[in-house]
């Protein structure tokens, strides 16, 4: 009976499917007909759209800012946040796009204050992305990737949760080529294949911290630590322990251990007072790691991201925003 339910649902899919093929009408999808069910099944959503030519161009590369965009629409996000990105303009066309993104926490920037939005997006990163945002089931069998080593070690866990949750997949070669940049089509069949399964029952809406968390403001003698701020802080102290335990070893140079030490230092004072500004702690940081040479940066980014899980990233990332994703 099972299997005969899943066939029906196939079926029906199907159906769906390629009536929605018919609709879209777009020239060039027959060239990847492995992606052309995905293209039609986003396009008739409305959460993709194609040129006035007439094309889809599939094999074309697509930037933070429209994959930003199509994920937006596919979650109906419109709660907009501050944003202070050097790059990102209220004249932009995906300005509120990045407000929607960052508010709903699933991006966050880069350590030099840009966003990056005309970037071109890489495999590896999608990976992170989407698994900053749904909770991905995924089988515990072991996996090999021929090309483990050349992905970055901040979304090595992400990419195996995709792979082995059926939501990406890598190449014949064996290989998964995360540092590659995605393009169009191979974006929407692994967002299809999202929406189709999580659409509605297992999307993480956690509200991003914006700013640095304070509880001062709760009613004494007898504050009450809102959850939010518990969460945060619990993850803070055991970051704070990785931090030292983990990553100063790891770290050679003067530059990188001075990096890390202020980290250190500003996450304990935080702790100790939920008041305390580590603005120019950030500041202070960020100058230092702008001194390392790539070599040294890679090493330091390397560190941390090697020592730290990718969730516990993401908190001290909305702090002090000194890692890449």
């Amino acid at each position: 009976m099972a299997f005969k339910k899943a066939m029906v649902v196939m079926i029906i899919l199907s159906i769906i499917t390629c009536s929605a093929g018919f609709a879209s009408g777009f020239s060039d999808i027959g060239q990847v007909s492995w992606a052309q069910s995905a293209i039609n099944f986003m396009s008739v959503k409305g959460f993709v759209g194609g040129y006035a030519d007439g094309t889809f161009k599939p094999n074309q590369k697509i930037t933070r800012a429209e994959i930003v965009t199509i994920i937006n629409k596919m979650n109906s996000f419109e709660e907009t946040g501050e944003i202070v990105f050097s790059d990102v303009s209220s004249k932009d066309w995906f300005y509120k796009e990045v407000q929607k993104a960052t508010k709903a926490g699933y991006v966050m920037g880069f350590p030099n204050g840009k966003f990056e939005p005309n970037a071109y997006v890489t495999r590896e990163q999608v990976a992170v992305i989407i698994g900053n945002l749904y909770k991905i089931e995924y089988s515990t069998e072991s996996l090999i990737i021929d090309d483990i080593d050349q992905i970055s070690n901040w979304a090595k866990l992400a990419v195996e949760k995709m792979i082995k949750g059926g939501i990406m997949s890598g190449y014949p070669d064996g290989t998964f080529k995360g540092r590659n940049n995605i393009t169009r089509a191979e974006a929407a069949v692994v967002l299809s294949k999202i929406h189709q399964k999580y659409s509605g029952m297992d999307i993480v809406k956690e509200e991003v911290v914006e700013s640095p968390v304070s509880v001062d403001e709760v009613a004494k003698p007898a504050p009450v630590e809102p959850e939010g701020d518990k969460a945060v802080n619990e993850t803070l102290e055991t970051v704070l322990g990785k931090l030292e335990s983990r990553v100063l070893p790891k770290l050679t140079t003067t530059l990188q251990r001075d990096a890390a030490n202020i980290v250190i230092d500003s996450i304990a004072k935080y702790l100790s007072n939920p008041s305390y500004n580590f603005d120019a702690d950030v500041t202070s940081a960020k100058v230092l790691v702008s001194k390392m040479t790539d070599s040294e940066q890679l090493a330091f980014e390397n560190a941390i991201t090697s020592s730290i899980p990718i969730s516990e990233l993401n908190t001290l990332n909305q702090k002090f925003r000194l890692i890449n994703y």
